[in-house]
This record gives structure tokens, sequence and C-alpha cells, in this order.
């Protein structure tokens, strides 16, 4: 497990310039409190220890993958926790692509976005990317979420 400490006080944009991406300034446009917002009326700090889960045997998320994690008690992470996980743990991102399923957008198109953080150019990106709700029969290839 990774295990990360929570701070709900500062907006995303604040979460992202802590995370040092290096592609900071399209981050903070795809990963907005509009698109993803960020329930604050619980605690706003908090620890947690974190789960990279692959999608599933064949790399695809399916309703039976979905449907595992509910059985062993683990939920998609939102937001605020992959940008903690990412900010503890720079290096993780180079070797995974890393999606935080438990937030969501739907763009104008109908293209459903989720945030993410992944290793560019020697570099650590983060940002909204497109792809399939889980439960769907396609979705993103072999990229691990949050739990």
């Amino acid at each position: 497990p990774f295990h990360v400490s929570i701070d709900l006080s500062p907006t995303l944009t604040e979460m992202i310039k802590a995370g040092k991406y290096s592609n900071h300034q399209d981050a903070v446009q795809s990963i907005t409190e509009e698109r993803f917002p960020v329930d604050r009326s619980g605690e706003l700090q908090y620890k947690k220890e974190l789960f990279l889960i692959p999608p599933s045997r064949d790399g695809i998320i399916t309703t039976e993958w979905k449907a595992e994690l509910d059985a062993n008690g683990w939920e998609l992470e939102q937001t605020p926790e992959i940008l903690a996980l990412g900010k503890k743990y720079p290096d993780l991102q180079r070797d995974h692509y890393i999606i935080a399923f438990g937030s969501s957008w739907l763009n104008p198109v109908g293209r459903l976005h989720s945030p993410a953080l992944w290793g560019v150019d020697g570099g650590r990106g983060a940002g909204a990317r497109a792809g399939e709700r889980p439960g769907a029969a396609t979705g993103w290839p072999s990229a691990p979420t949050v739990c």
C-alpha cells in the first residue's frame, strides 16, 4: 500500500502546483473544481492507504471487476487522493499510468474523463483523460486505478 496524507483545504489548482507536474498549466486547465468537485463537508485532513489495482485480468474495466472491488471493501478514489499520491510518490507515475475513476466528468460531446497521472518525456504529467466509465464494455487498457 501507499500511505498518503490528504488535505482538502487547498483548491485543486493549489494541489496540482504542490505536485510539481511538468505540464502544470495543462493540468490546471483540465482538472478543475467545476469538472471534478471536491466534497469538503467532512474532515479536511486525513490519512489513507492507497492501492494500485489493475482494471482486470484482460486489461479492460468491467462490471465484474467493479463488483470484485466492492466485495473487498475497496472504493475508487477521487481527485485529491490521486494528487496526494503523485505528490508523495512522484516516480510511481513514471512506471504506471494512474487513473482516479472515483471522479469523472462528461464533456459536451459525451466522452467521459477522469483525472490521471502519467510519465512524459522524463517528466510527470497530470490531467483529465478521456475513456469509458467503469462497467463499460471497453475502457482504459492496462491502466491501474487507485483504491
